[in-house]
C-alpha cells in the first residue's frame, strides 16, 4: 500500500555560500519507519529573477525575500518535487528560475469559447 509522504519543514533559512543559494531542511516521513532528510535550495538568480531585481542584493535580503515568496511560491514547487520523488542522490532539491516562472504561469483555461462566438449557449 502506497503511503502519502509527511513532510516536515525546518524553521530556518540560511544562505548556503557553496550553493548561491537559500537553504531551508525538510524532513520527509515515507512511512513504515522510512525518514530522508531533503536539503532546498533556492537559487540566487531564481530570487532575483522572481523580483525582476538587476543588482544583486545582500544576502540577508535574498534570505528574507525567500522567506516572503515561501508559502504561495517556492513551497508548492518544493512539494510537487518531493511527491514526484525529485530530489538528487545527494538529497537535495534546487529551485530554480524556471521553476519559479512555471509556478507564476496562469492556468490555463479551458472552457469551450466556441459556443460564445456563435452565440450559443
Amino acid at each position: 500500500m502506497y503511503t502519502i509522504p509527511q513532510v516536515t519543514f525546518g524553521e530556518e533559512f540560511s544562505w548556503h555560500f557553496d550553493r548561491s543559494s537559500v537553504h531551508r531542511s525538510c524532513t520527509l516521513n515515507e512511512g513504515y519507519g522510512r525518514i530522508r532528510r531533503i536539503e532546498i535550495y533556492i537559487s540566487e538568480e531564481a530570487l532575483m529573477d522572481a523580483q525582476r531585481l538587476t543588482a544583486t542584493p545582500k544576502k540577508d535580503e535574498l534570505v528574507n525575500l525567500a522567506k516572503r515568496l515561501w508559502e504561495n511560491e517556492i513551497r508548492p514547487i518544493v512539494i510537487r518535487q518531493i511527491k514526484a520523488a525529485a530530489w538528487d542522490s545527494d538529497g537535495s532539491l534546487r529551485i530554480t528560475a524556471v521553476d519559479l516562472r512555471e509556478q507564476r504561469r496562469p492556468a490555463p483555461d479551458f472552457k469551450d469559447r466556441s459556443s460564445r462566438s456563435t452565440g450559443i449557449n
